[in-house]
């Protein structure tokens, strides 16, 4: 459930409500849960560092998310959350290159090489989701507040336009879900990609994404044949 914000803006025939989702990050946390979960399963031959090295730094940056967040310093919990952003690229990434390597050298089992290359999928799909949450409309904070003003995304709901435009503003899902269909299809779906920062994210997580999905896959059916 998802709190909502009433305020009132000025309109061509008088006012009207614009009905705004709080600004809540346990949706995030529970992505990041999930994310440093797939980070302990995977091959420790693919782990980017110890297997503590991730949970330290995200649950350490989420930490101040949080804390900046309540005591109102959003710019840092700005950088904080682009940060735990960055830490994750840098480990699904770090992982991404240490699997095609092993690849390259036929040091991997077939089982074992399914099972890592779905688990890196997934968490590239968080993580990328991560930075279309937060860089979108200025972040969670600025959307909250001042209404959703798309900067990077423009959603199926903004294009339609009118009062369901007006009053409607993504969640953390909506991001997600833009993340996992920009992976799945290797390019935009349903939702624009406005900005050149948007669009490079994009394609730095559909190469992953085509990298993982099929040049990891088709040398397993090779290993299995």
């Amino acid at each position: 459930m998802l709190d909502a914000e009433h305020e009132r803006k000025p309109g061509a025939g008088g006012s009207h409500h614009l009905h705004r989702p709080a600004w809540r990050p346990w949706d995030v946390a529970l992505a990041l849960t999930v994310l440093i979960a797939l980070n302990a399963l995977i091959s420790s031959q693919l782990r980017v560092g110890p297997v503590w090295l991730l949970p330290v730094l995200v649950v350490g940056l989420f930490a101040a998310l949080v804390a900046t967040h309540r005591s109102d310093r959003h710019e840092a919990a700005h950088l904080s959350a682009l940060a735990i952003a960055a830490v994750g690229t840098l480990a699904v990434q770090g992982s991404v290159g240490m699997l095609v390597k092993r690849l390259l050298d036929q040091d991997i089992s077939a089982p074992n090489l399914l099972r890592d290359a779905a688990m890196l999928w997934l968490a590239n799909v968080i993580v990328f989701g991560l930075w279309y949450w937060q860089l979108d409309g200025n972040g969670p904070y600025h959307r909250h507040t001042e209404g959703y003003q798309p900067t990077d995304l423009a959603f199926p709901q903004i294009q339609l336009g009118g009062d369901f435009a007006e009053s409607w503003s993504p969640t953390f899902t909506d991001y997600l879900f833009v993340a996992f269909t920009a992976s799945a299809a290797f390019s935009p779906t349903d939702t624009s990609f406005l900005s050149v920062r948007a669009k490079l994210l994009m394609m730095v997580q559909a190469i992953s994404s085509l990298i993982i999905l099929a040049v990891v896959a088709a040398r397993a059916i090779n290993i299995i044949g």
